[in-house]
């Protein structure tokens, strides 16, 4: 490839993460023809969605508008007409992976960015792991991703100052952890939209002893609290 200028290029955009954000942008750029390169990190395409180990994962709200504009996502036809539904961890990662699989599209993974410079007027040389690519535009599609926003539970006291005997517990531990929450007389359940409103299902809604600590400020909206509202009282 060449630019108007004559320079040679390796993409005309390159695109740094192979998350949701930047597998859509991918897919919406290879639909107009362009020639796309993903740089992703890690092994796999996915960002937050596949580094995320929640149990029950889904999507924070509505998955509605959670998609590209060239593809989309099976969720809004397996589902029909429930603008409420969010999608699973393994539904988001597969409409990522057909996102990503275009002809014109190119998949580094492993590999991540180091810089980028100005190569002529309309080539830019972007650095990465072990390589250097040219390319007419640079996508900065990395997100907030860090140990503390995925993968990792953020527990927002420290649970060693605990002196009363309650339990306090992440909802991505209660899996591992069941039998322990279920026999503590007090018992504290934290977690966001991610896990807890599945986790919540399987427990009794009327037992008293449980306390759902949600670090949020609203109650978010989903399909399973419209269809099943006693689980959150």
């Amino acid at each position: 490839l060449r630019s108007r200028d004559g320079d040679p290029y390796d993409a005309d955009v390159c695109i740094v993460g192979g998350g949701m954000t930047g597998a859509a942008i991918a897919r919406d750029a290879a639909s107009c023809g362009f020639r796309v390169i993903i740089l992703e990190r890690d092994a796999q395409l996915g960002g937050v969605c596949a580094k995320n180990d929640y149990p029950g994962l889904r999507l924070h709200g509505p998955g509605a508008s959670f998609r590209c504009c060239s593809l989309a996502p099976p969720w809004q036809s397996g589902h029909g007409h429930d603008v409420f539904y969010r999608p699973t961890q393994s539904e988001i990662l597969k409409y990522i992976e057909q996102m990503a699989a275009h002809d014109l599209i190119q998949i580094h993974t492993g590999v991540s960015y180091e810089d980028h410079s100005r190569h002529s007027s309309s080539v830019l040389r972007v650095s990465c792991t072990g390589r250097t690519l040219m390319c007419r535009s640079l996508v900065f599609a990395n997100g907030t991703y860090s140990e503390t926003t995925a993968g990792a539970p953020l527990m927002p006291i420290d649970r060693s100052l605990i002196s009363n005997g309650a339990c306090v517990m992440h909802s991505s531990e209660l899996a591992a952890n069941r039998l322990a929450f279920a026999q503590a007389e007090r018992r504290y359940l934290v977690g966001a939209s991610k896990a807890a409103i599945d986790v919540l299902q399987g427990l009794d809604p009327a037992d008293e002893a449980l306390v759902w600590a949600h670090r949020g400020h609203m109650i978010f909206l989903n399909r399973d609290a419209v269809m099943t509202p006693k689980a959150l009282l």
